[in-house]
Order: C-alpha cells, then structure tokens, then sequence
C-alpha cells in the first residue's frame, strides 16, 4: 500500500521551502505568503503549523502536512486553514510592505537626480546561485542524477561554467549526507511495477538480539503479483544469499527461488533486503 493513502482528503496546495535547520532538515515553508513552521514528524510525515499558532493575539489554528520524500511534485495537504484574524494581519502586512515599497522608489528617484553615482564594479555572483539552485534542487529530488542536475542547470544557466562531472557529483552526494537521504526514500518512491500494480511488500523495522545485545534490523521484501501467485502453488521454493552485490546501507540481499509447477523451472519471485 502506498503511503500517501489516507482515509481523509483534505485540500492540496503548492509550497515552497523557506528555510533550513542547521542539520539540513526543513524548518519552514511558504504557502500562498503564509509561513508555516515544522512543529514535528511521524512516519515519513511532516507537520507544520502557522507561525502566528502561539501569539496570544492571533492564535491561528492553520496546520498542514507534507510527505516524504519531498520531490518537485510533492504538495501539502492543509488539514485547517488560516484563520480570518490571521488572513487579516498578512493583508495588512503586504498592503504595508507595498506602500514601503513606493516610498522607497521615490527616495532612490530623488537621489538619482541629485547627483551622478560613482561606477563600481559589478560583482559576479554566478557560483553562488549555481550553488543554491543545486541545493534546492536536490533537496527536493534526492535520487536525482548528475546528468539529469547538469540539463537542469544548464537550461536555466545558459552559457556558464558550471561544475565538472565528478565535482556536481559530489556535491549531489554531500547534500544527500546532509539531508540524510538513503535508500529507503528510493524504495517508497518504487514501491510498484511499472504497470502500477503492488511491488513492495513489507518496509518494516524490527529489534533482533545477537550475542545478547538489541539490534535494529530494517527489511525490505519486493513481490509482484504474478510472482505471489506463483509462490503460493509451488511445491519447492530455494533460498539464497549474496551479500557483495548490496548497494551502501544494507548488509544482505535474500533471493527466494519457487519451483514453477507447470514448467518445473525454479524462478526468482522475492527479494528481501536486509
């Protein structure tokens, strides 16, 4: 089942990342020039609440959800919208903003005819937004490619030197650190076959004992449908072992072969990462 089913709906919206925790993970996000504050997470959940939630004065009950992993297609679901108090204040606050705006303009008008200002050399500020457009693009799309992030920064970039192959590929890998992406974010993201039918079985943690101590062991096991069918009228089934082809993060890959009862082939129908 795929973890983005709830038993209720509640309306979508785009948002935008506004700012970052000094471990990388979200603090806060924007939506529709609401700031909304991560207040905590619950099984590859995030929930954010409205930055005016504790000010006695405003007390806006506006929360909503956004869920892992966050890709360039992710939305929150507002599960309470803003209150009418609160709407107010951002109103007032633009329409303050905008008028500030205006004065501001006037002000550099005025000082412009007054006098000549002085040439200065214009500083080139490419690396930076290089730079943070990689982090907000991978931020969102993790399991992203240095390919696919080299066509990305070059449409938008066109014509600048942007990093070499294994410096952009670095830098991709860095972020995931930081962020602390893994496998599993892939995992949930590939969680059916590319007829849309159910592939992931089971992503589950459980606490084993070796040696008398408490382990923690993560387990992944992948079944078609076909496969399932298969397995059940089998008379046979075969399990092995490999643990050099894992990629980083697991220890084991079990492969369960199933003898087929018509063809009397054994075929591969689970794997089961450990």
């Amino acid at each position: 089942m795929s973890q983005n089913n709830y038993a209720k709906h509640y309306s979508k919206k785009d948002f935008t990342v506004e700012s970052f925790r000094k471990d990388g993970q979200i603090s806060s996000i924007e939506i529709d020039g609401h700031i909304l504050i991560k207040r905590r997470d619950y099984q590859n959940i995030y929930y954010f609440c409205c930055q005016n939630e504790r000010k006695k004065d405003l007390m806006c009950p506006a929360q909503c959800r956004v869920c892992l992993p966050i890709t360039k297609d992710s939305k929150a679901e507002m599960m309470e919208e803003h209150s009418l108090v609160c709407q107010a204040r951002k109103k007032k606050l633009d329409d303050d903003d905008d008028k500030l705006d205006d004065l501001e303009k006037k002000e550099i008008k005025k000082s412009r005819s007054q006098e000549s200002l002085p040439s200065s050399p214009i500083k080139d500020d490419t690396d930076e937004l290089i730079n943070k457009e990689i982090y907000c693009i991978v931020s969102q799309e993790p399991e992203i490619t240095e390919k696919e992030l080299r066509t990305r920064l070059e449409s938008k970039f066109n014509e600048k030197k942007l990093p070499k192959t294994k410096a952009l590929d670095n830098k991709i890998n860095a972020i995931r650190t930081k962020l602390g992406t893994t496998s599993l974010d892939y995992v949930w993201k590939k969680n059916k076959t590319e007829e849309g039918y159910p592939f992931l079985r089971s992503l589950a943690t459980n606490v084993i004992k070796i040696n008398g101590d408490d382990v923690q062991l993560t387990y992944i096991i992948w079944m078609s449908n076909f496969q399932m069918l298969r397995f059940r009228s089998a008379d046979h089934i075969y399990v092995d072992g490999s643990f050099d082809i894992v990629p980083k993060g697991f220890k084991q890959l079990i492969t369960i072969l199933a003898e087929d009862p018509i063809t009397k082939f054994g075929g591969t129908y689970c794997f089961f990462d450990a």
